[in-house]
């Protein structure tokens, strides 16, 4: 369990690290791995509404269920980068509506870093699956 637990942190820390200036830091950017936030700023709530979201949270799912074993960072990336050529969508039409329903924000850490770290349970339940 001890072992387990530091290895997840080991991960979060290195999803966060770029993104550390000074250990203040830490709990604002570790915070997302812990709990949403609440969705605040109206430029992401109208990212959520727009009509291609739900295909775009549903083509994420369906491809990190079709693992067999949870994919490493970069695998992840290019699983983004698929849906983006699958759906003929932007590349910002696919990131961001990923990144607000999985975090509440329109920054953070990278995706595929954060999806790598929260696990299939983590980001089915921020997307109420």
């Amino acid at each position: 369990q001890a072992l387990a637990e530091k290895a997840w942190l080991m991960k979060m820390i290195a999803a966060i690290q770029n993104r550390l200036v000074c250990v203040k830091d830490v709990v604002a950017e570790a915070g997302l791995f812990f709990e949403k936030a609440e969705l605040d700023e109206e430029e992401a709530k109208a990212i959520l509404a727009e009509q291609t979201v739900p295909l775009v949270l549903e083509s994420l799912i369906n491809k990190l269920e079709a693992v067999a074993v949870w994919p490493e960072p970069l695998e992840i990336k290019k699983m983004i980068k698929i849906i983006t050529k699958e759906l003929g969508l932007g590349g910002k039409q696919v990131f961001m509506p990923i990144r607000i329903a999985l975090t509440g924000k329109m920054s953070g850490p990278e995706m595929h870093d954060f999806i790598y770290v929260i696990g299939i349970d983590e980001v089915k339940k921020r997307l109420n699956i």
